[in-house]
């Protein structure tokens, strides 16, 4: 069975329709009609939207065979890096008053990177003080 059979194949077993898919992936019902009757592979980035919607992993879609859940564990990052930890404790040994100067600080940094202007202006700079 290729991609797209199995495309249509869990469509069929779920009683899903094909302008679901479609309307799931915001793209025109005749787009899908193209893969099932003219055999014309979706597009890569596709993929990972079609296994959501189908509840399958894009390992199935693409080669059939679902990978071992337990294989997947070693390859996941950890949530927090060791830098992050030393942060954490960083900021759990403030003062209340302290932290919420740093969460002040953050959501100033923040603000700043949101403004599109102050993100030239500050490239701008950086470009004239660094380039003597």
């Amino acid at each position: 069975m290729n991609l797209n059979e199995r495309i249509f194949n869990e469509l069929n077993n779920q009683g899903r329709k094909q302008c679901q898919l479609a309307k799931y992936l915001n793209v025109q019902t005749n787009r899908i009609s193209e893969w099932k009757n003219k055999n014309v592979k979706p597009s890569e980035k596709f993929i990972p939207k079609i296994a959501e919607f189908l509840h399958v992993s894009e390992n199935y879609l693409r080669t059939g065979e679902e990978i071992n859940k337990k294989e997947t564990i070693q390859f996941q990052q950890p949530l927090f890096t060791q830098e992050d930890m030393e942060m954490l404790l960083k900021i759990k040994n403030l003062s209340s008053t302290e932290r919420k100067e740093v969460e002040q600080f953050i959501d100033f940094k923040k603000s700043l990177e949101e403004n599109s202007a102050t993100k030239k202006y500050n490239e701008t700079v950086k470009k004239f003080t660094t380039s003597c």
